[in-house]
C-alpha cells in the first residue's frame, strides 16, 4: 500500500529581485505485509521462526530500496520536468502486525 499526502505549499514569493515559486512539500510512504506472526496454542505464544524473520525483513528492504530507487531514477530520468524536486531521507516504519513500512518526501517547485 502506498500512501501520500501534501504536508505544506510554500507560497512566499521572495522579493522583486529575486522571485521565487511556491513550493510544495510531499510525505509518502509504502507498507508491505511481509511479517510472520507467531501462533497461540491455549495460552502458550510461540514465536515465528527466526529464519522467517529473517527472510521477511531481508525482503522488506529490497521492496523498500527498490522503491526508493525508482523514484530517484524517475526524478532522473524526468529532469527536465522534475529539475525542482528534492528526494527526503528513506526512513524505516514499523513493523507493525505483520506490516513493515518505509517513509520518504520530496519537495519541489510548483
Amino acid at each position: 500500500m502506498v500512501a501520500a499526502w501534501v504536508e505544506s505549499v510554500d507560497h512566499s514569493v521572495g522579493d522583486l529581485r529575486f522571485p521565487r515559486a511556491a513550493t510544495a512539500t510531499v510525505g509518502v510512504q509504502l507498507w508491505v505485509d511481509t511479517f510472520p506472526l507467531g501462533e497461540w496454542e491455549g495460552e502458550s505464544y510461540y514465536p515465528p521462526d527466526p529464519d522467517l524473520l529473517h527472510e521477511a525483513s531481508r525482503l522488506s528492504t529490497i521492496i523498500g530500496q527498490s522503491w526508493y530507487l525508482g523514484m530517484i531514477d524517475l526524478i532522473a530520468t524526468n529532469a527536465e520536468v522534475c529539475a525542482s524536486w528534492q528526494l527526503d531521507v528513506m526512513k524505516p516504519l514499523g513493523p507493525d502486525g505483520t506490516f513493515v513500512g518505509w517513509e520518504t518526501g520530496f519537495s519541489l517547485e510548483l
